[in-house]
């Protein structure tokens, strides 16, 4: 069975967007729940540089 997983960066936006809204404790919790059943990735060194280069030519 493969498990379904989302990055780092993604965990963040989630917290990010948690502390933006008027129900900062509930997602909070939801936050924990969703990284407790799915896999997190590691934003890797390549990925970096990818992701600096990326944006610098928006």
């Amino acid at each position: 069975m493969e498990r379904i997983a989302y990055s780092i960066i993604s965990q963040a936006e989630l917290y990010f967007g948690a502390y933006q809204s008027n129900y900062v404790n509930e997602n909070l919790e939801n936050i924990e729940m969703l990284s407790k059943k799915l896999a997190i990735l590691p934003f890797e060194n390549k990925a970096v540089d990818i992701f600096g280069h990326l944006k610098s030519n928006q």
